[in-house]
């Protein structure tokens, strides 16, 4: 991990006054005169098309961006210095020891369609998103919650009835063992229709003086199952609602952090009755459709143009929509960072964007007007190197060490 310099130009809707341009010496690149704008209405480019606006898949920058203003989750990041502050949650306890959390939720929290925000609609989305046959890109996320990364690489599963133990894959192996309906196993390997098994033991207990099985790394097999017999069941991990109103976690292990989780897109509530009516029919990818989309955050999208905009509303179902001074927000989707800027200079963009970068030749006479402003962030960059190139091969482990890190 390592901490980048951001750089962007901020327009005269966030408060940063801009006029003129760059070459007549005035102190601002942009513009502040906004002719046939509403001051209510954020222009910002967004820079492409989302691949997803459904919490529980979107992962890339642009789709993460739209969600966080579509929805909201247990925590939100603070404004000022981004330390996870209350969002659906007004309050939470946690134990000693950073394993057990208890969120505690707003009744006044609703959908943009008027109904309740409750807990079980935290436990339905972030299950979903664990689903090995949603295959989200986000679910990492969510291996912090205990059980959460063996369930979401489809390695856990339940037993429903007797399922008998056999001692191998031929037609003639012998039933050494019996387990039990509601036995939890870990699935070491599958061949054909059958799967080799070990007893799991860690299971969540909400409890602070209960403290889970061991991890076993690798664990012992008991022999082979028909894999038809095993079942995935979502009450092995480590989320639960107690009541419409409280949210009881269990982690895999201690996790401080728990708190910056619960404000990512993918730990954003979901409704059962607007997700699953569209999956079973084949059609979830229908979730990014504006139609569908039922959210809790401070706006609700009105319209969307392919690769050209989106427009989002405010949302008068949030529960602090007095609070949201910004009417709407036009996401233009403008992938050149050159025409960008100049959209901004002309103003019609306030702001260029997150997901935008100035361009490098532009920098020396941008750096230093009044409406630039320079921060850092923390990002994670990886590099993936083909090995079977030799030059690939010849670079030092210096080299890729000082690269990768």
């Amino acid at each position: 991990m390592r901490l980048r310099v951001w750089a962007g130009i901020l327009g005269a809707a966030l408060g940063l006054g801009a006029a003129g341009c760059s070459d007549s010496g005035d102190p601002y690149f942009g513009t502040a005169v906004r002719k046939g704008k509403s001051p209510s209405t954020f222009y910002v480019n967004l820079g492409v098309e989302p691949e997803f606006v459904d919490p529980g898949r979107a992962s890339e920058a642009a789709g993460t961006l739209l969600v966080s203003h579509l929805f909201e989750g247990l925590g939100v990041y603070d404004p000022k210095d981004a330390h996870p502050t209350q969002g659906v949650a007004y309050t939470w306890e946690k134990s000693d020891d950073n394993r057990l959390f208890r969120f505690h939720l707003r009744k006044e929290a609703r959908w943009s369609d008027g109904k309740p925000v409750t807990a079980h609609d935290f436990v339905f989305a972030w299950t979903r998103v664990l689903d090995p046959l949603l295959a989200s890109r986000a679910a990492t996320v969510l291996h912090a919650l205990l059980n959460g990364e063996v369930y979401q690489r489809g390695q856990l599963k339940v037993t429903r009835e007797k399922v008998p133990v056999r001692d191998g894959v031929s037609a003639d192996a012998r039933v050494v063992d019996t387990l039990e309906p509601g036995t939890l196993v870990r699935i070491l390997k599958t061949e054909g229709e059958l799967s080799q098994v070990a007893r799991h033991e860690r299971r969540p207990a909400f409890d602070p003086a209960k403290t889970p099985a061991p991890e076993v790394a690798n664990p012992s097999s008991v022999g082979f199952v028909k894999s038809s017999d095993l079942h995935f069941d979502s009450s092995v991990l480590g989320v639960r609602a107690t009541d419409d109103y409280t949210l009881e976690i269990e982690a895999e292990r201690p996790t401080p952090y728990m708190l910056d989780l619960t404000c990512y897109s993918a730990l954003s509530p979901m409704r059962r009755d607007v997700v699953e009516p569209l999956t079973a029919k084949g059609k979830v990818d229908a979730l990014n459709r504006p139609e569908n989309i039922v959210g809790n955050g401070p706006y609700s999208i009105a319209d969307w143009k392919f690769r050209y905009e989106i427009v989002m509303q405010k949302n008068p179902a949030y529960w602090r929509a007095n609070e949201v001074k910004i009417d709407r927000v036009v996401w233009m989707m403008m992938e050149d960072y050159k025409s960008t800027l100049n959209l901004y200079k002309a103003g019609d963009l306030d702001y260029i964007g997150d997901t935008a970068a100035i361009p490098v030749d532009a920098m020396p006479w941008v750096e230093n007007k009044k409406d630039f402003v320079r921060s850092q962030y923390l990002a994670v960059a990886w590099y993936d190197l083909n090995l079977k190139k030799a030059s690939a091969r010849q670079i030092g482990c210096t080299k890729s060490a000082e690269s990768c890190h």
